[in-house]
């Protein structure tokens, strides 16, 4: 009987315990459980959005070609580039509500951190898998319930495989097909799969030249028809090549990717982590004595150059470069300098990890969040401090006439709550509104010399902006306008006309502010 105990013991020891992967599932699932700080994956309006654009093509039965939210570009063309994803994301909200939409993002977000620190675990060791699993947590801070966590996922299988296959492993040459199928119709980041395997066939066709190795050359081959299945398969898309073309057309436009919070520059001053991040990796690649191959030299410095442009791009930084950094982090952990208990430590783990059955620990876990959610024991919460719950619920009973100018944000919410009820000015669709109704509102929002006059001249009649903007204080403070509602998080103004003159009577204080 001892030795039956003895031998279950072992079993459970060696085949149940949480793998390293599932451990990082879970602690992502909980730190969004939490909502604490950035880690609330609610905690943007575009989801909103989003969900509306679902819920418009699962109604019409038709995928959305122009765009119906906005007034005054009724009827532009809109490439809805994650039109599949908003079609799930509808479908879950419609029978679960926002816990389900959150619950989506954060199960696909696990399951990308879970495969990628259990690939480079098992070829690049423990130390490895560490360093990625606190570079990808510590750069945490575009985690929302969005399409875009789609393309964290393709970038991990992409960055897996091609690493696989310069192993020497066997890997379907269809398979990067199959998932560029799905990604192109989730998510516009599909492009970045393209460019790894255009990295990989580079940097393979400069070692081919270097070396003459036949070895190379059926790599490149190989590379080669991946890529043109890859870009085949990128065309199955509702708006066919055009698609790329759209992409074209917004990268070359600055305003459209420099002007929303999310496309700016990594603010290292506000965010030292994220510094500590990015040079932490820069210094590994400097002092390792690992020669600096040519895919990770197109990698480092192209993704590298991403993640400057843009704060959303920094965990695809690191995860298009995970296997970089695997390769310099085991040759750190075999140094004769490396602590050798340390070093044993580590091995123990990858024991344990080999012989361990990934995935049951975290589906444990994530069913049990599951019930907790559809039980009523926990909901996933919208932020308080940006979400004008108030503010859209007086929107709603008022039915103010004319055109309003809102904030973006506000907008997504706007399009979410209260469409068709209202259409907005703008809203997080960065790239649809490229062009004179971004500059506009940029010259509103920045109170430019000329912000009435483009006020004037799209016809706005009332705002509803976050009661801490810098133009909330001027139309307090301007005679040609009233405020007619005000709570913490926004604040809602109307002209002084006849139009209006109902709200204005209804708030005789407001005149006071003038």
């Amino acid at each position: 009987m001892n030795e039956i105990k003895h031998i279950v013991g072992r079993i459970v020891k060696r085949h149940f315990l949480p793998s390293f992967g599932d451990l990082a599932f879970i602690f992502v699932a909980l730190i969004l459980v939490s909502q604490y700080g950035w880690f609330n994956i609610l905690g943007d309006g575009d989801t909103h959005i989003h969900i509306q654009a679902g819920q418009y093509m699962l109604n019409s039965g038709q995928i959305l070609h122009h765009d119906p939210f906005s007034f005054g570009m009724e009827g532009h063309p809109w490439f809805a580039h994650g039109w599949l994803s908003e079609v799930l994301m509808a479908a879950v909200f419609k029978v679960f509500g926002l816990d389900g939409v959150s619950l989506l993002y954060i199960a696909v977000l696990g399951l990308s951190l879970l495969l990628l620190v259990r690939y480079i675990l098992g070829r690049y060791g423990m130390l490895a898998a560490l360093v990625i699993f606190f570079l990808f947590i510590l750069s945490s801070v575009h985690w929302l319930a969005r399409p875009h966590i789609w393309t964290y996922l393709g970038v991990v299988l992409f960055v897996d495989w091609l690493d696989r296959l310069a192993h020497d492993e066997r890997i379907p040459v269809w398979s990067f097909a199959l998932v560029m199928l799905f990604w192109v119709n989730l998510h516009g980041g599909y492009m970045l799969g393209l460019v790894l395997i255009g990295m990989n066939f580079i940097g393979t066709c400069i070692f081919w030249v270097r070396t003459r190795s036949a070895s190379a050359l059926t790599m490149l081959k190989k590379l080669f028809l991946i890529l043109m299945l890859c870009i085949a398969a990128s065309l199955l898309n509702p708006y066919g090549i055009e698609i790329w073309l759209n992409s074209a057309r917004v990268s070359g436009d600055g305003s459209a990717t420099t002007s929303w919070q999310e496309w700016m520059t990594p603010n290292f001053r506000e965010n030292p982590v994220l510094l500590f991040d990015f040079m932490a990796v820069v210094a590994l690649y400097l002092l390792s004595s690992i020669r600096v191959s040519s895919q990770e030299w197109m990698r480092f410095m192209g993704f590298g150059v991403l993640a400057l442009q843009a704060v959303r791009n920094l965990p695809i930084f690191f995860m298009a470069n995970a296997t970089g950094i695997g390769r310099r982090m085991r040759q750190l952990s075999g140094e004769r300098w490396f602590p050798q208990g340390l070093k044993e430590r580590l091995d123990d783990y990858e024991e344990i990890e080999r012989a361990s059955i990934p995935g049951i620990w975290a589906a444990a876990v994530f069913v049990v969040i599951i019930g907790l959610c559809f039980t009523g024991q926990y909901h996933f919460a919208l932020p308080e401090k940006s979400y004008p719950r108030k503010a859209l619920e007086y929107l709603r009973q008022e039915n103010l006439p004319g055109r309003g100018f809102n904030s973006d944000e506000i907008g997504d919410y706007m399009i979410g709550e209260l469409w068709p009820q209202y259409h907005v000015f703008v809203d997080g669709r960065c790239d649809f509104y490229a062009g004179k109704r971004l500059k506009d509102y940029l010259i509103i929002d920045d109170l430019k010399p000329t912000w009435e006059a483009a006020l004037e001249e799209n016809g706005i009649g009332w705002a509803i902006v976050y009661a801490k903007q810098r133009l909330a204080v001027a139309l307090k403070t301007h005679p040609d306008w009233r405020l007619i509602y005000s709570d913490n998080v926004a604040e809602i103004f109307v002209k002084n006309e006849p139009a209006y003159k109902k709200w204005i009577d209804q708030n005789p204080t407001s005149r006071t502010l003038v």
